[in-house]
């Protein structure tokens, strides 16, 4: 009985190593977990720290791109403010995302860190379930970024770049892919995780379940009615409360007091 009492009435044991140990880490917790439903306003504000910041020093090794202006930070100020919903509304953060990077990018201003921008937004929709949203976004921003290149350079700023080689399209290909496969890896491990928390709260109801039958048959009782009235009888649940309570309640309460006494 000493292991009933250390784990509570028909409940699970705790897990080694702490309660930290149980399901995944917070951040990758999505809405559906129920965690998290307030807005993420740490990581946006980190994220845009980090976009501003950055931006402003990859402008001294891009000297061919366009200088940071006032509709430049705004961009960036927008591409990162609207990953603040990310996670009530993947699929529009997404694409908002993908289109803000892309004009960004086609007024002319540097590369740099507004692709990690899409980069989060695309991890977030992926996660989420919103695949198709994330792959018709970012597929949206490589085809835009491949026109931008190669044909539509020598209209747009800055008007004194040429053509961008092709062997970068790959390596931004292959961003684009590994941002998604990461997602996707992190979503499959995310629904791995309720499995096993599911599992292991149908395991718990079980033994509940078990432990009241084995209380029952010792006491003589037929169902979680006799256990009430013996309880009664016994004094341990006083009348007034019998009326008060549910039937299932009032078993329970019955169950843990007899394994108390035990």
């Amino acid at each position: 009985m000493d292991e009933q009492r250390e784990r509570g009435p028909g409940g699970p044991l705790p897990a080694r190593g702490g309660p930290g140990r149980q399901g995944p880490p917070r951040w990758i917790h999505g809405p559906r977990d129920g965690v998290g439903r307030g807005l993420p306003w740490l990581t946006t504000l980190a994220l845009t720290a980090f976009v501003q910041i950055g931006s402003g020093f990859a402008v001294h090794a891009q000297p061919d791109r366009e200088p940071l202006t006032a509709l430049a930070r705004a961009l960036l100020l927008l591409a990162t403010a609207v990953l603040l919903f990310r996670h009530r509304h993947p699929a529009a953060v997404v694409s908002a995302t993908a289109g803000l990077t892309l004009v960004y990018l086609g007024a002319g201003f540097l590369y740099g860190p507004v692709l990690l921008a899409a980069a989060v937004a695309c991890f977030a929709a992926v996660v989420a379930g919103r695949r198709r949203a994330a792959w018709g976004a970012v597929g949206a921003l490589w085809a835009g970024h491949l026109l931008l290149s190669h044909w539509l350079y020598e209209r747009l700023p800055p008007g004194d770049d040429g053509e961008r080689p092709w062997g970068g399209e790959l390596v931004v290909a292959v961003w684009v892919v590994a941002i998604v496969a990461v997602s996707g890896l992190v979503r499959v491990r995310r629904e791995r995780w309720a499995e096993e928390r599911a599992e292991r709260a149908r395991a718990a109801e079980r033994r509940a379940d078990e432990e009241r039958l084995r209380m029952a048959v010792k006491l003589g009782a037929r169902d979680r009615a006799q256990l009430v009235v013996l309880a009664y009888e016994s004094g341990l649940v006083r009348s007034g409360w019998l009326g008060r309570a549910g039937l299932s309640m009032r078993a329970h309460v019955l169950h843990v007091h007899l394994i108390t006494m035990q």
